[in-house]
């Protein structure tokens, strides 16, 4: 539909011009008629279907022609548009009059109501020509359903008040009431309260201030958007990830880079020396990233390469404690990862829902990548999601004992350790989700003596952890990579008998010190949810009810199309009619064989009676 001006050409000596524009009037007609003669004095309303002369005969003027303005007589002026207007010197009952016409509003001026104004306004609603008119003249309006009342400031600080119940459905009563308490007038007697039961609010004011309460309301009380974020803690290799092609430790190559923030890879001795107290004694190293971006313009995983973000950080190994294929670990180190590589640099990266199955597709080709944990969680918005899969395991704290000269311990707190997710979302009007996340995967990593007489040990946490604020689409995916775990290990490898002699042993013995460098990825997706509620395919992975062999009719809540119904009541149809069949051949070769017994009993019997011979046995069916 075309939208078209609509302009009013007034003769010079009526006292006011209106244009009207940008207005979705169909059909509007121009119907030019040349003026002969001035009209002397004119204060007729120019309506939107006739001209209409004055005392003149020859007298004309031009205007727009509307045509039927629609079959269900709609105003020619949407509440929501503007106008402008140029009123040179007119009277304010006349200003007011001819807006209402063009919005076909109901209104009613006291006769009170007098005096001249001049006003030129471009791109203005009719509310605010109403403003600027009334003002300054002491007046104001109140619109009461579909009437508009213009009445002095005089009379509406002489209005009685009214007190109106508003249920509240989505937000909490009491936190609404923080800010429609300010907008009622004390002096006149208005007053908010909260009703906790119902979840309402009972406001005492005056009528006229009631509808922009009611519109405040209606804007605040609306369903908190919920967000469903979704998470994959994936441990590989750096030969495992070479072998496909894919350099996470430099992410920002696949999209959006985030940031800024800060990873942190720690490993925490927990232990305490001082004397008459108890604390923690952390070595850690924190640095802050650089913020950068990249476009992302590749979708082959291949292709999915770019360079390392400037980006550094420490990390710290685990102590091995494991024997690998027979070769049993000696000694274990804990150092730090030399950046010759530049794979120890935490760098991030934006992914679409497409690349993010390509990436998953390429990782599950190789069977040494481990999928440490996929969890979900659904939260609301600006509320924090907190996921925890592990255990929580106990570290001891220690106070020395100055008439003993040994460690006592003194308290027990809990770490938890094994996987830790905190995400606080925050989605916008642009179809963008803010995402506050702080990622960390802990574990033992062994024991280091704490000293002293006692031979107290305490535990080694080692810890990988990162903490990023990023901005992300709606449905998109972050991933975090290069949180890489170092471990150095010894390996013994000798000749099982020989390798044990004393002496001669080394000789069939070999020792060889190997590095073992896992990179973590963690992939994030968030995705906002319909409050109303929402299907189980914008909630779970299609490929994973595959790979669990679910169908959709097994979903609680699945409703069938009447396609697929009349296939199931087919189906079912034609496995009743084969087990009817079914049952009744298997009926007909038992009653077969009843028959053939029972005829075979008999003859035994005739023979017997023919002999001289009585049969007293009973007879029995067996079932075979």
């Amino acid at each position: 539909m075309t939208n078209k001006p609509i302009i009013l050409y007034i003769l010079p000596l009526l006292p006011f011009s209106l244009a009207v524009g940008q207005t979705p009037i169909q059909r509007a007609e121009e119907v030019i008629i040349q003026a002969e003669d001035r009209v002397a004095d004119s204060d007729e309303v120019l309506n939107s279907n006739e001209a209409k002369s004055g005392s003149s005969g020859d007298q004309v003027v031009d205007l727009i022609d509307f045509g039927n303005q629609g079959s269900g007589g709609t105003s020619l002026m949407q509440s929501d548009e503007t106008i402008t207007i140029d009123f040179p010197d007119e009277e304010i009952r006349s200003v007011l009059r001819n807006v209402a016409d063009l919005y076909e509003l109901n209104l009613v001026i006291p006769d009170t109501l007098v005096g001249r104004t001049s006003v030129k306004l471009r791109d203005v609603t009719w509310e605010q020509v109403f403003d600027v008119v009334l003002a300054p003249v002491g007046y104001t309006y109140l619109k009461d359903e579909n009437i508009v009342k213009v009445i002095s400031r005089e009379e509406l600080a002489m209005e009685p008040t009214d007190t109106r119940v508003f249920l509240i459905n989505f937000a909490r009563a009491e936190d609404i009431h923080k800010t429609i308490e300010p907008l009622v007038s004390p002096e006149v007697g208005g007053r908010v309260q909260v009703d906790v039961r119902s979840n309402a609010l009972v406001i005492t004011e005056r009528p006229s201030r009631m509808e922009k309460i009611q519109e405040i309301i209606d804007r605040l009380d609306k369903p908190t958007d919920q967000i469903m974020i979704e998470s994959k803690f994936i441990e590989a290799s750096d030969r495992d990830l070479s072998n496909i092609g894919i350099n996470w430790a430099s992410l920002n190559g696949y999209g959006v880079q985030a940031g800024p923030f800060t990873q942190s890879d720690t490993s925490t001795y927990n232990r305490s020396a001082s004397y008459g107290s108890s604390n923690g004694v952390n070595t850690s190293n924190q640095n802050n990233a650089s913020n950068g971006t990249s476009l992302l313009n590749q979708s082959v995983v291949n292709n999915l390469t770019g360079l390392p973000t400037n980006n550094s950080s420490t990390s710290t190994t685990n102590i091995a404690n494991d024997v690998i294929n027979n070769r049993t670990t000696t000694g274990s180190s804990v150092n730090n990862i030399s950046n010759g590589s530049g794979f120890d640099r935490a760098s991030t990266s934006v992914l679409s829902a497409d690349q993010f199955q390509v990436v998953m597709s390429a990782l599950k080709t190789d069977t040494d990548i481990k999928l440490v944990s996929n969890p979900t969680v659904v939260t609301l918005n600006n509320s924090e999601a907190t996921i925890n899969i592990g255990e929580d395991y106990p570290i001891p704290k220690f106070t020395y004992n100055e008439e003993r000269g040994t460690f006592e311990i003194s308290d027990i707190e809990y770490k938890s350790i094994g996987i830790n997710l905190h995400v606080t979302p925050q989605v916008n009007s642009a179809g963008f989700i803010n995402l506050d996340i702080a990622p960390e995967v802990s574990a033992r990593a062994g024991t280091v003596p704490l000293g002293g007489a006692s031979g107290t040990e305490v535990p080694i946490i080692s810890t990988r952890k990162t903490a990023t604020k990023i901005t992300i689409k709606d449905g998109y995916t972050l991933a975090i990579g290069g949180l890489i775990e170092s471990t150095d290990t010894k390996e013994q490898s000798k000749v099982p008998l020989l390798g044990d002699i004393p002496g001669l042993g080394r000789l069939f013995t070999s020792n060889s010190d190997s590095t073992i460098r896992r990179n973590l990825i963690i992939f994030i997706t968030a995705k906002t949810l319909n409050p109303d509620g929402s299907t189980y395919e914008e909630v779970l992975d299609p490929r994973m009810l595959h790979d669990m062999d679910i169908r959709a009719e097994d979903i609680p809540g699945y409703e069938m199309s009447d396609r697929e119904r009349e296939l199931l009541e087919a189906v079912e149809q034609y496995r009743n009619q084969v087990n009817d069949i079914e049952n009744q051949m298997a009926l007909q070769t038992k009653l077969g064989a009843l028959k053939d017994l029972e005829a075979r009993r008999e003859r035994e019997r005739e023979a017997r009676e023919i002999a001289g011979e009585t049969d007293d046995r009973p007879f029995i069916l067996r079932r075979r």
